[in-house]
Order: structure tokens, then sequence, then C-alpha cells
């Protein structure tokens, strides 16, 4: 299955059979999104963006793939599969990172948590270079 096709069915799982209502959620033209439904037309990059932000999935894992799908020459589909298999594994490292605790207080509050011993021990400001 493609790249096109994927999303299609995705949407298409959200949204039922109305292409209208698919037009409607992803800012395209009923015709825009008739022709990617029969396969009359590849979708461009803004239609794979729209329908990966509604979707909630990862715009450029599925651009780069759709690019290597659609590319003309090797060199073109090695660089764009890399692209993609580079993107996914971003997703999972994110995926992978631990949220701060329920007792975290946000990013200031780290950085002047940390500073804080300096500032104690020197008596001073900041050391700058």
């Amino acid at each position: 299955m493609t790249t096109q096709e994927t999303l299609l069915v995705a949407l298409r799982g959200r949204f039922g059979d109305s292409q209208t209502a698919i037009a409607e959620a992803t800012g395209m033209s009923l015709s825009r999104v008739n022709n990617y439904i029969r396969g009359t037309r590849k979708m461009d990059d803004d239609a794979v963006i729209a329908c990966c932000d509604l979707l909630g999935w990862n715009a450029q894992k599925y651009v780069a793939a759709h690019r290597a799908e659609i590319a003309t020459s090797a060199r073109e589909i090695t660089f764009w599969r890399k692209l993609a298999g580079s993107a996914a594994a971003v997703v999972v490292l994110l995926a992978a990172t631990p949220l701060p605790g329920k007792d975290a207080r946000g990013p200031e509050a780290a950085t002047q948590a940390h500073a804080a011993p300096y500032f104690a021990e020197s008596g001073r400001g900041m050391h700058i270079m």
C-alpha cells in the first residue's frame, strides 16, 4: 500500500466514505480529494502534511516516504528512504523520552535549581567567558 493509500484509508476510517467531510477537514477542494481517491492525481507535500496533521501522524516521515515512492531516480529514492527512516527514529527516541513528573515545575525551575549552587558558593553573578 502506498503512502497516499495509507493516508486515505486512515481518513476514510475517521470520516467514513464522505469525501466532502475529508475535503473540509483537510482544507482541500472536493475535486482534489476525489482525484486522490481515484488515483488520478498524486498527493503533493501540502496534502500529505494536511492529512498527517489531521491524523496526528509524523508528517516528516510520511512526506519522505511519499517522496521516495514518487521519485524518478535511484539516488532520489535512496535519499528519501533514508530521510523517512531517520524521521521514524526521531519519533521513537521522542516517545522513549520520559516526561517530567507531576512535581516538575517547568524548564525555568530546572535551570534555577542547576544554577543555585554556583550563585550560593561564589556570591557573584554568572561567570561569562
